[in-house]
């Protein structure tokens, strides 16, 4: 059995990622395993094969959802998604306590000019204008930050433009390394 769902390739270091994986391989062998049955017998009412692509897609969702907070924690650098008004959307667990913050929603409540020093935020304000107006990209940049309790930490932020299916830039993600 163990051979058979591939268990001696999954990666246990992250658990959830892990359980995932032993989830989607034992539901490819049991839709393989139903496949079969089918040709075999056609015992297998057809509703059951229409339904499996919606019930495959609700746990490749689960499964992308929690590879996505498996991911969060072995990052370690800092990553912010930024709108284009400059609106925090997302950050990672580094990103927030890189800031001294405990839980990274609470840096949902800010802009991202507001976590920049007010000596670096005029700077780092005119740069985002000027990439969305002549739809350039950013590069990359020193600057100090300013963590939760006031105090400042320099940071060096890798930018990369978030762009929409037409190519047109929706806002930025910035990977921040103190």
């Amino acid at each position: 059995i163990q051979s058979a769902l591939g268990l001696a390739k999954i990666d246990v270091r992250f658990p959830l990622l892990f359980l995932n994986q032993l989830l989607l391989r034992c539901c490819f062998m049991l839709i393989l395993f139903l496949y079969g049955l089918k040709q075999l017998t056609l015992a297998i009412p057809k509703k059951l094969f229409c339904i499996l692509p919606c019930v495959l897609g609700s746990f490749n969702q689960i499964v992308q959802q929690s590879v996505s907070a498996e991911l969060d924690f072995a990052i370690e650098d800092g990553v912010a998604v930024v709108n284009m008004i400059g609106d925090i959307m997302d950050v990672n667990t580094s990103h927030a306590r890189l800031l001294g913050y405990e839980r990274k929603e609470e840096l949902l409540e800010k802009t991202f000019l507001e976590t920049v020093s007010e000596v670096n935020r005029n700077r780092v304000s005119r740069d985002m204008e000027k990439a969305i107006e002549q739809e350039i990209s950013l590069e990359r940049t020193e600057f100090m930050m300013i963590t939760q309790d006031g105090n400042e930490v320099a940071v060096e932020m890798s930018p990369s433009n978030l762009k929409d299916t037409y190519g047109d830039i929706m806002g930025f993600v910035f990977v921040l390394r103190d």
